[in-house]
């Protein structure tokens, strides 16, 4: 029987960075804060209303802007996050690379990481 192995001339190393944006609040949605574009960087806008109106309309504002590899709004569904996030990793494992899937939420309770990774609640 044949084994699997790794190409022995990898010496690389890869790590992908993908983010998906939670969903927004109703007093958020009506802000519209935090956008995705081109599926590859996060726009996060200044929260505070009380602003100056000046300030506002001048673009002086606390814009933050974050660029991943994959970035997914909150509308993108778990299985759209495997499919173009992690796939490919597990073919990778499968020729006998090492990979790490490494999935963190701030909600403090079971959300979408455990079934991304397992693809069930265990």
């Amino acid at each position: 029987m044949p084994s699997i192995r790794a190409p022995a001339t990898k010496k690389t190393t890869t790590l992908t960075v993908a983010v998906k944006c939670r969903p927004l609040t109703e007093r958020e949605r009506g802000r519209d804060i935090v956008r995705v574009n081109n599926n590859k960087e996060v726009l996060v806008l200044d929260p505070d209303l009380s602003k100056d109106y000046l300030d506002r309309i001048q673009n002086r504002t606390k814009e933050r802007r974050y660029c991943f590899d994959f970035a997914f709004g909150p509308a993108s569904k778990n299985s759209d996050v495997y499919e173009r996030s992690i796939s490919s990793t597990i073919a990778g494992v499968i020729q006998g690379l090492n990979a790490t899937v490494f999935a963190y939420g701030s909600t403090g309770r079971f959300g979408g990481e455990m079934l991304l990774v397992c693809g069930r609640y265990m």
